[in-house]
């Protein structure tokens, strides 16, 4: 019981966390267009990737790691979810790879949210694995 409150907790300081960096991402977007910076982002930090402002992972961050997140928070509490936990964490972790990679260098922050988002991943693995859950999609369905 207090696993999955602790799995619960992480979606919630996650999907926060991502509504929270989402907001930053979409006020930058004046500031950096008139050669400013904002909350430590500049314009240079996108050289080199597919986008001109933070707009579109400012959305991803929003949409998928902030909301996202949410909803599987309200899930398990309902004692469900254990799969878009399972989904959810290794998004972000895959998330923090392509922005390490897209921005050339890493803070302790990416470091952070990428332990974190492991230990999402595993802690549904654990659930999942624990509670008998049937993998969704598998060939073998009973």
């Amino acid at each position: 019981m207090k696993m999955r409150f602790a799995l619960l907790f992480l979606c919630l300081f996650i999907g926060v966390g991502a509504c929270g960096g989402s907001l930053l991402a979409f006020k930058s977007i004046e500031p950096l267009s008139q050669g400013q910076t904002y909350a430590g982002l500049e314009a240079a930090m996108l050289q080199g990737t597919p986008f001109t402002t933070f707009l579109i992972p400012g959305l991803f961050l929003l949409v998928i790691l902030g909301l996202g997140n949410l909803i599987v928070a309200i899930l398990l509490w309902l004692n469900k979810g254990y799969y878009g936990a399972m989904l959810l964490g290794m998004s972000l972790v895959v998330w923090i790879i392509v922005q390490v990679i897209l921005l050339r260098g890493w803070n302790v922050l990416h470091l952070i949210f990428f332990l974190l988002g492991l230990f999402q991943f595993a802690s549904a693995v654990y659930f999942v694995r624990s509670m008998h859950l049937p993998l969704p999609f598998s060939a073998h369905q009973n």
